[in-house]
Parts: C-alpha cells; structure tokens; sequence
C-alpha cells in the first residue's frame, strides 16, 4: 500500500526527529524525551510561528514553533536541578490555548508521537506561570538579540528550546523565574535592553567586563528583588539613573570604570540594605550627595 505524500513526509520527520536525538545529547548532556506531531487550533492546521509549549507542575519545560506544514517537535529535558520528571503528566498550550490532549514523561530519549488540538472557544488557557515565565524568556531574548548574543564567549543553549534555566549563565527558581543572570566577561556588545526591567524576580544581575554601551537602563530600577548590580567595566554612559534608588534590597551596586557623567543623584540615598557602592573611574562630576550618609551599612 502506498502511504499518502503527507504521512510519507511525517514519517520522514520522525526518522530525522529520532536520528537528531544523539546530536543533542552531546550538546545537552543528556537526551530529552521529544513529543512531535501536527498543533491544530478550531480544527485547523495551525499557523506557521505558533508557539507550542510543553508544561509539567506549572512550569514551562520545552517550547517549539510550528513550521510552514503545521508541525511541533518539543524537547523535554530532564530538571537541572536532579528532580525526576518520572511519570509527570505533561499539558501542552498551541498559542496559549491548553491542548485537549496530554502526555506523559517516559524518561530520556524517548519519542512520543501526539497531535495536538486546541480551540478559541475554550475558557482555559495554559497555566498561570506560563505568561510570566514567557515575559522572562522574552527579556533574555532581547537580551541576547541587543548584545550580539551569537558572539558572546559562552551563548550555550541561548533560543533553543530548553528550559531557560539550561541557559548559559542563567538560574531559575523552582516555578522558572529568572533569579540570578551573570555574563560577566563574556563579551557582550551593545546596549543593555529596557526589556531586562521585567526580570521581577531577579536578584542578581552582573554584566561586567563587557563592551556595553549607551545609557543604564531606568527601566532596571523595577527590580525590586535586586540585591545585586555589577555593570563595572563596560562603555556605559550618561547619568546614573535615579531610578536605582527605588531598589530598595539592593546591597551591592558596581558601577566603577564606565564612563558615566553627571551628578550623583540623591536618590541612591533610599538604599537603605546598600553594604557596597563602586562608582570610581567614571566621569562624575558636582558633590557626594548629603542622602549617602543615611546608608548605615555602607
């Protein structure tokens, strides 16, 4: 019997699916367990671009675009942090609908076959996380995309489908939420994105030794889990946003050899946990602001 063009052309996929396999456990470490197959949205193939994701316990685990013949391949790794994903049934969302259908993790490198069918009509949408941790994933994009991410020292797993938190210099905590970033020498080129300013849970960020330029960001003085700034060692320029001042966990701020202008602002004075400021071989100019001498633990 002859099989039909598409399900030749599927069956092709599965065999490259499955070939691929090896190839990513050398870049991984170890293998992940692939759910392929066609995404539908109100019974129609969906989209090319859809974003399909995978979610276990709330969390995000594997994500994929759907290609111009309505395919998704998802790769699932196992968690970093040891914890076993062993029988943990898996939901899936087709651009934010949650797919009627589910799995269930097998373990490392097995293939399982599922189409997935999801419709407008439904009132339940993916896991709550889901958005928030997309929104953190976004912002490391923008990251990447702003610093010449592919020319970075060390970029390993940076826009693969791999759990953010497999991201090289990037740590998560257990609902997927960025908590600490640290690129430290790694080359990175360009300005610093505004879009980092959404990373809500981050509490460290450190991004020295680079070639960054233009301004800081004000946009990072929304990081109100901040406890640590280290950009010392770049390009920077302009003012010392008072926007900073808002951080009020930060306990160490690095802004050292820069070329930042202009005063002090006052505003740093509202850090009130600061332990450590390095704002040296910079361009500053006017007094030490009279608010500093409130930082107790400085």
């Amino acid at each position: 019997m002859k099989l039909p063009r598409t399900k030749v052309l599927f069956v092709s996929f599965v065999l490259a699916l499955i070939v691929s396999i090896p190839a990513v456990v050398s870049a991984q470490g170890s293998p992940p367990h692939a759910f392929a197959g066609f995404a539908y949205i109100d019974n129609g193939v969906a989209p090319q671009g859809t974003i399909v994701h995978a979610v276990i316990d709330d969390i995000i685990v594997g994500q994929s675009s759907v290609d111009a013949s309505g395919r998704y391949s998802v790769h699932l790794y196992p968690p970093a942090s040891g914890a076993s994903f062993a029988g943990k049934t898996v939901t899936f969302g087709v651009r934010g609908l949650e797919a009627s259908e589910t799995g269930t993790w097998v373990g490392p490198g097995h293939v399982t076959i599922l189409d997935l069918h999801a419709s407008t009509s439904q009132s339940t949408n993916t896991p709550t996380p889901t958005p928030i941790a997309m929104a953190d994933r976004a912002a490391l994009v923008a990251l990447y995309n702003a610093t010449g991410g592919s020319n970075w020292n060390s970029n390993n797993n940076w826009l693969s489908d791999v759990p953010i938190s497999q991201w090289s210099g990037v740590t998560t905590d257990d609902n997927g939420r960025v908590t600490e970033l640290d690129l430290s020498q790694n080359q990175l080129t360009g300005p610093i994105p505004p879009a980092l300013g959404n990373l809500s849970n981050l509490q460290g960020l450190s991004l020295w030794g680079n070639q960054l330029t233009g301004p800081i960001p004000a946009e990072l003085g929304n990081l109100s889990n901040l406890q640590g700034l280290s950009l010392s060692g770049n390009q920077l320029t302009g003012p010392i946003p008072p926007a900073l001042g808002n951080l009020s966990n930060l306990q160490d701020l690095s802004l050292w050899r820069n070329q930042l202008t202009g005063p002090v602002p006052p505003a740093l004075g509202n850090l009130s946990n600061l332990q450590e400021l390095y704002l040296s071989g910079n361009q500053l100019t006017g007094p030490i602001p009279s608010a500093l001498s409130s930082l107790t633990s400085l």
